[in-house]
Formats: structure tokens, sequence, C-alpha cells
């Protein structure tokens, strides 16, 4: 479990330090570089450590693809411009919508029983999103997609949803022999190359589309060391001893380090809804959690 509070320990400091990176550097063109500075990185280091290990049949290319496109470019891009609009610690509480996407996914994919107390736990959390989806932050955009939620919510409701695809993806690569830190290497470097594709027909490159080199590579290297090869690489770890849904919703943990440090490092403090919907999902959390270890899902 100590392993599990690092993970979104880490995971909250990369949406505090991704929103202020966006001030200094474009979004997707952030994304492309981390990309492919981590998935070179990896590959290299598993290059010298066993390079028979990256050795890929073609079939199973398809399934690396779907992984790189969902979970990493797709996902990354929508969320690093979301957070122009959105405060970091929001962003992340968003982010555990991902359980409900996950179970559903999980029940088709893997066979993960779903119970009545599963369900309660999940209807907590579920409910427990509403006051901060009806509690706009100041910096979003004002115009309303749909009833209280803005355009940037929505697509981050949309990335939650490719996240949650692409991590089922990636457990398919898995489980056909593969280690997670090869995933990982060939599915960044993939991302990449949409990224810089993206980034080259939407940003504008005069001649870099960065304002401020210092902060911006300070961000990059921070950001792609923990999120794309520490935390990454973890929860690949962690799924081999946790079921997919279960990792999923201790994401509730992420929006608490996230709003610690954004009040540490900025001054932004937290409201009543955000405490509210923590409160809600947390209590969802443990009658999951409860009936995860019943069904032996949690060695």
């Amino acid at each position: 479990m100590f392993l599990v509070l690092v993970l979104f320990a880490l995971f909250g400091s990369t949406f505090v330090f991704g929103e202020a990176a966006v001030l200094y550097v474009k979004p997707v063109f952030f994304v492309m570089i981390r990309m492919f500075l981590a998935g070179f990185l990896i590959l290299g280091y598993q290059w010298f450590k066993d390079r028979a290990l990256l050795r890929v049949k073609p079939k199973d290319w398809w399934v690396i693809v779907q992984t790189s496109f969902f979970l990493l470019f797709f996902a990354y891009v929508i969320e690093f411009w979301v957070l122009q609009y959105i405060t970091g610690a929001k962003v992340s509480l968003l982010w555990n919508l991902s359980p409900f996407v996950t179970a559903v996914f999980a029940y088709l994919w893997f066979n993960e029983r779903m119970t009545a107390k599963k369900l309660l736990g999940l209807a907590f959390g579920f409910f427990g999103f509403i006051p901060i989806l009806l509690a706009p932050a100041a910096q979003e955009m004002p115009v309303n997609a749909f009833l209280s939620l803005s355009w940037p919510e929505l697509l981050l409701i949309v990335a939650v949803i490719a996240a949650a695809y692409g991590w089922i993806m990636f457990r398919r690569v898995m489980d056909r022999g593969y280690q997670p830190l090869v995933i990982n290497g060939y599915a960044m470097i993939i991302s990449g190359v949409f990224s810089l594709i993206t980034s080259l027909a939407w940003e504008p490159w005069n001649p870099l589309p960065v304002s401020n080199w210092p902060l911006a590579l300070w961000y990059i290297f921070y950001l792609t060391l923990v999120g794309n090869i520490i935390c990454f690489n973890l929860y690949g770890y962690l799924l081999k001893k946790y079921s997919t849904t279960y990792l999923s919703f201790c994401g509730f943990m992420t929006p608490i380090f996230a709003a610690i440090l954004q009040y540490f490092f900025f001054g932004n403090p937290v409201g009543i809804p955000f405490i509210i919907t923590l409160v809600l999902v947390s209590i969802g959390l443990y009658i999951f959690y409860q009936e995860e270890l019943r069904q032996g899902y949690i060695k």
C-alpha cells in the first residue's frame, strides 16, 4: 500500500507543475518533448539491460499503437490544454471519474465481477463529483457547453474515457508477455510522433512554441522523470498486484496531494465543493476496496 501512496503523491505533483508549465511552453509541444525524451531513455536502458525483451511480434503492434494513442497522446494533449483553463487540483480530481469507465472495461475484457457493494461504492464516487462540477474555477472558459460544464471539463471527461481504455490495452499487452518498461518505451515514442505532427499543424513554431526556456526545461525534466518514467512504470508494476479498477479508484488520493502542493507553491485555496467531492469519493473508495479485498482481486 505504501507504493500506492507514493505513486499518487507523485501523480499529484505532476498536475500542479503541469499547470505551471503551460505558462511557458505550448501544451502539445510539451507533451511531444516529454514522450520522446522518456521513450528513448526507457528503451535505451532496456537495450543495455536485455535487448531481447525489445522484440515485438507484428500482431501485437496494433495494441501498442492503441495504448499509445489513447493513454499517452490523446489523454495527455487534452490534459495539458485543459490546464490552461482549470486548476491542477480540479483536473486531478476530475481524473477520478476513470474508475467508473475502467469498471465497465474491466468487466467486458477481464470478467471482473461487479457486485451490489461495488456499485454502491461507485455510486458514492459518481454523485460525489456533482459539487465540484457545479463550482467552476475562476480561470475556466466562460462559455458553458452543457449545463454548468465548461468545454475544458467536457474534453477532460473524454480524455478520462480514452485513458481508461488505454490502460485496458496496456494490460492486454502485458498479458501477452511484454514487460511494462518495454510497452511504455514504445508507446511513448509513438505518442511523440503523434504529438509532433499535431504541434506542427496546430501550434506556432517561430522558431519554437516556448516563451521561457530555463523554466520550460525544468518542468520538462521534472515531469518526464516523475510522470513518464517513475509513475507510469510504477503503475504498470502495481497492475500485477492490484486490479485495474481498484488502482483507478485509488486515484482519489491524487487531488489531495495536488491541492496541498498547489496551496504550498501557488497559494490557491481549496473550496468547500472540492472537500465535499473528496469526502464522498473517499467513502466510495473504502466500500469498493472492501469488496475487492473480499473477492480476492487485491493480493
